[in-house]
């Protein structure tokens, strides 16, 4: 009897033994599922003036990551504010004529959208919003997150 014991003992070990090397990639540092991650939420209300652009950033993700991000348009003037939304690498923000050809989750002539992004390299990014407004400034708020 206490052989069979001792034997029950050592399967119980093992299985704690094997239950926790099961567990030890959830962290997300080993193969685990992917965690979202914030990096902009409820920054307060952005103003962009006609005709100009605003960077929110920048922020790195690994390779592989996607990013959302969802605007919320809160005009002031006469109708719905028209602004462009694109994910681009933190170094175009100082070539910002090409940001639209090179960026990811593209959408142009919004008010409020959510979009979210294909894969993207590792690297760091910036959310890039311009006011397409002809008169009146832009005014939103807005969620960015990724996940990875």
């Amino acid at each position: 009897m206490p052989t069979m014991m001792a034997g029950m003992r050592r399967l119980a070990l093992l299985g704690v033994f094997v239950v926790g090397c099961g567990a030890a990639g959830t962290d997300g540092g080993g193969g685990g599922s992917p965690t979202t991650h914030s990096i902009d939420e409820g920054s307060g209300l952005r103003r962009v003036t006609s005709g100009s652009r605003l960077y929110i950033g920048p922020f790195t993700v690994p390779a592989g990551a996607t990013v959302t991000y969802s605007i919320a348009d809160m005009p002031t003037g006469a109708g719905s504010d028209t602004m462009d939304f694109v994910v681009a690498a933190h170094s175009m923000a100082s070539n910002p004529t090409s940001v639209q050809l090179q960026g990811y989750g593209v959408e142009n002539n919004v008010s409020s959208v959510s979009t979210t992004t294909a894969a993207l390299p590792a690297g760091s990014y910036d959310v890039f919003c311009t006011c397409a407004n002809l008169v009146d400034e832009c005014f939103f708020t807005d969620t960015i997150s990724a996940l990875y």
